[in-house]
């Protein structure tokens, strides 16, 4: 009896890492849109520089998973934050975000990257292309997360 109960459990555990696999989103250049609420932090680098940053707080876990072809990035599961980067429109969507910090549903789009400086402070960052807020109602039908 001890031996199948442990058997079915390497199958279930198995079949759910299956089953998250397939959902993962890809690293760049593959482009995602992930919904949840928004954050910002004051964090300090290594160098003792301090700034604001944006998280996303995805509305349920997600992962991340290199393709075949990447040999660079590792699979992450479970996040549950996830830096935002925004590149040259850093003083745009910053003022922009500002305002959707009171727990409103959003949905940001973009593309996944591992981090790489003592500027990321979370495994996986979103360089973020869009993001604006959910209405009501397709927030609480719509998914998690789209891919």
């Amino acid at each position: 009896m001890k031996i199948s109960s442990i058997l079915g459990i390497f199958v279930f555990f198995g079949f759910c890492q299956t089953a998250v696999a397939e959902d993962c989103f890809s690293y760049m250049p593959d482009k995602a849109s992930i919904q949840g609420r928004l954050s910002i932090e004051t964090l300090s680098t290594a160098e003792g520089k301090t700034d604001k940053y944006f998280f996303m707080h995805p509305s349920s876990p997600v992962c991340v998973a290199p393709t075949a072809e990447d040999g660079m990035n590792k699979p992450v599961h479970l996040i549950t934050k996830i830096q935002l980067s925004f590149r040259d429109e850093a003083p745009a969507m910053n003022q922009k975000l500002q305002s959707y910090l009171d727990g409103e549903t959003m949905r940001c789009s973009g593309y996944f990257f591992s981090w790489h400086t003592d500027h990321h402070f979370t495994p996986v960052l979103m360089f973020t292309k869009e993001c604006d807020p959910v209405a009501p109602a397709t927030a609480a039908i719509a998914p998690a997360v789209v891919h």
